[in-house]
C-alpha cells in the first residue's frame, strides 16, 4: 500500500471535509463492540444491520442472471442527501457556468486521480485480468457529451481503448430506471475478451449501471469492473443514521482504502 504523497496534502485537504471512503466505519478507532456500528452492503455500500447484500441490492442479484454481473464494484465516496457531497455529483456536470461548479468538478478529479494513482492495479488483482477498455454510463436524460467522458474518463491512461457505450431508449423525462435491462444500451466497438471498466458518477438504485454492465457482458465482455463515483445516501434508514452519527469520529478522507476491497489492504496484499 502505497502512502499518501506530501504533495497531495493540498488535494486532500480540499476534499477530506466532504469525501467519505465507502463501508469505513467507525470501529477501525474504536474497541470493538464498544459501539453498535452496522456493516456495509457489499454491493452498493449503503449501511445495513449485519447483513451481506441490502433488500434492494438481493432483489436485483436474485432476479438477474449472474453471469450479466459486474465482476467487482468500487465506490469511492458517499454523496450524503442534504450535504455538499451530493451537491458536488450533480453541480461538476455544469463545468464552466460558476466558480462553485468548478469547485465540484475538481474534488470529483481529485478523488479518481486518487484512485488511479493508490489503486490502478487493484481491479487486475483482484480479477487476474488487466483492464483494456474503459466506457462509462450514458445519461438517461440525453445529455451528450456526458461530463463523464469529457472530463473523467480522460483522466485514465490513453492506452486503454474507448469504448462507445450509448442508449437504445430515449431520454427519461423522469423518474430513473428500475429494471436491469442488458437491451438498453448499445455497444458500438467490439468488446470481445476484454476487461473493460466502466465509470458511472452516483450509484442511487444502480440499475443505470448494472443495465450498462449487462449488455457489455452481453456483447462478449469477459470481465466488467464498475467504478462508481459516489453512493448516494438519504438519511431516513435507521442503519444509516447510526453510521452517520459516528461518521464525525472517523479519521479524514484516506485514499489509500482500497475502494476494491473497502478495507485498508488491497487485493494481492
Amino acid at each position: 500500500m502505497q502512502r499518501v504523497h506530501t504533495r497531495s496534502l493540498p488535494q486532500l485537504r480540499r476534499i477530506s471535509p466532504i469525501m467519505t471512503n465507502v463501508g469505513r466505519s467507525a470501529r477501525e478507532i474504536q474497541l470493538e463492540g464498544l459501539l453498535d456500528i452496522p456493516e456495509f452492503c457489499g454491493w452498493c455500500g449503503t449501511p445495513v444491520d449485519g447483513y451481506e447484500v441490502c433488500f434492494g441490492c438481493k432483489q436485483i442479484s436474485d432476479s438477474t442472471s449472474q453471469s450479466l454481473l459486474p465482476d467487482n464494484i468500487a465506490l469511492l465516496t458517499y454523496a450524503i442527501h442534504g450535504r455538499q457531497s451530493a451537491t458536488d455529483v450533480y453541480r461538476y456536470k455544469e463545468a464552466g457556468k460558476q466558480s462553485t461548479v468548478n469547485e465540484s468538478l475538481s474534488r470529483m478529479k481529485i478523488l479518481t486521480n486518487f484512485f488511479i494513482y493508490h489503486h490502478s492495479g487493484c481491479f487486475r488483482h483482484a480479477t487476474g485480468s488487466t483492464v483494456d477498455s474503459i466506457t462509462h454510463v450514458p445519461s438517461g436524460k440525453g445529455r451528450h457529451p456526458h461530463p463523464l467522458e469529457t472530463q473523467i474518463e480522460q483522466l485514465f491512461p490513453p492506452e486503454l481503448r474507448r469504448v462507445r457505450l450509448s442508449p437504445t431508449k430515449g431520454p427519461r423525462t423522469e423518474g430513473r430506471e428500475e429494471t436491469v435491462d442488458p437491451k438498453g444500451h448499445n455497444v458500438a466497438d467490439g468488446v470481445e475478451g476484454s476487461h473493460v471498466l466502466l465509470l458511472e458518477d452516483t450509484w442511487v438504485r444502480g440499475f443505470s449501471a448494472l443495465s450498462a454492465t449487462a449488455a457489455l457482458k452481453e456483447a462478449g465482455a469477459d470481465t466488467v469492473s464498475l467504478l462508481v463515483l459516489a453512493r448516494y445516501l438519504r438519511p431516513n434508514f435507521t442503519a444509516t443514521q447510526t453510521w452517520l452519527a459516528q461518521q464525525e469520529r472517523l479519521t479524514p478522507y484516506d485514499p489509500t482504502f482500497c475502494p476494491v476491497t473497502r478495507s485498508q489492504t488491497c487485493p494481492g496484499g
